[in-house]
């Protein structure tokens, strides 16, 4: 995966025998697959530029069919690959709402501590979203609640943050 791109779906097999595959959606807007038009298929071994002709819903699932694939065998060929789009192509979000993309690397000062780290990654639960924050002092879990990430600033690269007490870094 490219550092320019997001993925929007992962195809799971061929469906059917005319070169469709069966995706699972990535993203919290599903009605952007009616608008794709052309798309980078992430295999193992490379990215395929493809156009897409058209997609539709099945099951929770997405089902698209490219213009280049025309048979199964093709399609079987994208399994296990991601459907990417590029950054500047993702839905717009509301204010105070992020992409995980947007997130990791951002530098995150704590209003006590001052500099803890940087995001490294964002673990999905349902409740709320964890911040993997990491540093030479190890790593620290963050929840995404209002009450301790206080600012995002994607244009200074920076998060800061108010941690409660008893939240400390832990050994790798």
């Amino acid at each position: 995966m490219s550092d320019d791109r997001v993925a929007i779906a992962y195809i799971n097999k061929a469906w059917g025998v005319k070169g469709e595959v069966i995706a699972e959606p990535l993203t919290e807007f599903p009605q952007r697959f009616k608008q794709l038009k052309n798309v980078t298929v992430s295999t193992a071994r490379l990215d395929l530029e493809l156009k897409v002709e058209w997609t539709k819903k099945h099951s929770g699932k997405i089902v698209f069919k490219f213009e280049e694939i025309n048979d199964r065998d093709e399609a079987q060929r994208l399994r296990n690959s991601y459907i990417e789009v590029e950054k500047s192509e993702v839905f717009k979000l509301p204010e105070g709402n992020y992409y995980q993309f947007e997130l990791i690397g951002l530098e995150v000062e704590d209003s006590v501590q001052g500099y803890l780290g940087r995001i490294d990654d964002v673990w999905e639960y349902p409740t709320n979203d964890i911040l993997v924050i990491r540093s030479d002092r190890g790593r620290l879990l963050i929840p995404a609640i209002k009450e301790i990430v206080r600012k995002v600033d994607l244009k200074n690269n920076k998060l800061e943050v108010t941690l409660l007490p008893g939240m400390e870094f832990e050994a790798e």
